[in-house]
């Protein structure tokens, strides 16, 4: 029974060049939000650097070492499970505190609808 505990509160050992969990989550993080840039087209111009190379320059990385580290995440899902919790509940966070803005957006877009039906109907008019 004591071996027993023992092995459930022990984590499992980091090999070297593995990324710990925080800045893990972080890579992950700013790769994914480069992907939802290209994917939605935000970044069109052919000379626009290589964010994903400025992610590994800014966390002192390589692919290989990004590789290395998933690899050993995907073999501990309990603990890649929490990091994406994380991020999730961050994203969650972000996309709710742009709620705001949102509506205020929808309310401006609607208003200047409602004025180009205005000019539109005083055109017809004359």
């Amino acid at each position: 029974m004591l071996l027993l505990s023992l092995l459930i509160q022990c984590k499992p050992e980091r090999p070297e060049g593995v990324l710990d969990e925080k800045t893990y989550q972080s890579v992950l993080k700013e790769i994914i939000l480069v992907n939802q840039l290209k994917q939605t087209n935000e970044i069109k111009d052919k000379k626009a650097p290589d964010y994903l190379a400025l992610v590994y320059k800014k966390y002192r990385i390589d692919s290989l070492q990004l590789k290395k580290t998933t690899d050993y995440y995907s073999e501990h899902p309990e603990i890649l499970v929490r990091i994406y919790q994380k991020l999730e509940a961050e994203f969650k966070s972000v996309s709710d505190s742009l709620e705001p803005l949102k509506k205020q957006e929808k309310i401006k877009t609607d208003q200047i609808k409602l004025l180009k039906k205005k000019v539109d109907l005083k055109n017809l008019k004359k």
